[in-house]
């Protein structure tokens, strides 16, 4: 815990929230809990406007350090903490919603299991992705050194004005998300490099940095009602001011105690990744087909606390067990 940085997890905790809430949401709309207009329209298009953007920039912040060990080295740490779960959870989450698919909104196909090589399904596109911009940065950084975050930025613009220009890259779906967020994570890349830069960004005074919160989420929200939000020219730019306007609430909260428990949602934010969604559905389910409950918003707020408890509470059983390979290969 020493050896962590407070902004960061509270920035985490903030955004495995966004994650979790937006799941729930989606599944309240494709359950037809919810119709998808008003307010639980802007609800789900603001939250995925930056929520992703931000774990992606998030993870950048420290790949120009951790990539000074061996190339070797560093690839085999995050095979254990990235592949492996990503592995392991594909598979549990998969095989239930093939068996419970009765009772799920998102169906599986058997063979979908077997395709997962190369074909993420559900929210496991991330660590996919993840992975593959972190082995891409580290391979660069052999030959480029300390200028390695730079070339990535330009490796990531390169890739996203491809995008912009609708250029065909091919049919595997996974390029088109690496080169939708790959600038995010080049971003962090540059920031995490800066000497200082995370030590700085702690030392914000609170009240400047609730009010450009507060000022970031409202520019989010106006991009949103103007559908700037869908405009691949502005996504970046509406995106990155989510990213801000988290890292300024988080900088804010972490200066009270009693907001330490987002803090701990971000340290336990890749168990409740991978967990939440068997978690949330599992709840789902019982309250609907066993309680007979169909109240939209107890959904909406059981679903959420229990998506983010019951992986905690998981990982926490993990380690008294002294088991520490549920959630990756070995110990963090």
């Amino acid at each position: 815990m020493a050896n962590r940085i407070n902004w960061v997890d509270h920035a985490k905790g903030i955004g495995i929230f966004l994650v979790v809430l937006g799941h729930m949401i989606r599944a309240l709309i494709e359950s037809k809990m919810v119709a998808n207009s008003g307010w639980i329209t802007f609800a789900d298009q603001w939250i995925y406007a930056f929520h992703m953007p931000l774990f992606f920039l998030l993870s950048g912040l420290f790949i120009q350090k951790s990539t000074e060990k061996p190339l070797g080295i560093f690839i085999s740490s995050r095979v254990k903490t990235i592949v492996y779960p990503y592995f392991i959870w594909s598979f549990l989450q998969g095989g239930l919603q093939i068996v419970l698919g009765k009772f799920t909104n998102n169906k599986v196909e058997f063979n979908a299991l077997f395709k997962i090589i190369y074909n993420p399904i559900m929210q496991f596109w991330f660590l996919y992705c993840l992975f593959m911009m972190i082995v891409i940065y580290a391979l660069l950084r052999q030959w480029a050194g300390d200028r390695t975050p730079y070339y990535f930025l330009l490796l990531a613009l390169l890739a996203y004005g491809l995008r912009l220009l609708g250029t065909n890259i091919g049919s595997w779906g996974v390029l088109y998300q690496v080169s939708y967020n790959m600038i995010y994570f080049a971003i962090g890349a540059i920031w995490g490099s800066q000497s200082q830069f995370l030590n700085r960004v702690n030392d914000v005074p609170p009240k400047s940095a609730l009010v450009a919160s507060l000022f970031g989420f409202l520019m989010v929200a106006i991009a949103v009602v103007l559908t700037v939000n869908k405009d691949y020219l502005f996504i970046p730019f509406v995106a990155i001011c989510g990213i801000i306007a988290t890292i300024c609430l988080a900088i804010f909260l972490k200066r009270f105690t009693v907001f330490n428990f987002i803090r701990d949602w971000g340290i336990f934010s890749l168990e409740i990744f991978v967990a939440h969604t068997i978690a949330s559905a599992a709840i789902r389910i019982f309250l609907q087909k066993v309680m007979g409950i169909n109240e939209p918003s107890i959904f909406l707020i059981i679903g959420t606390g229990m998506g983010l408890y019951l992986p905690i509470a998981l990982a926490l059983l993990s380690q008294r067990l002294r088991f520490p390979y549920l959630f990756s290969y070995g110990y963090r």
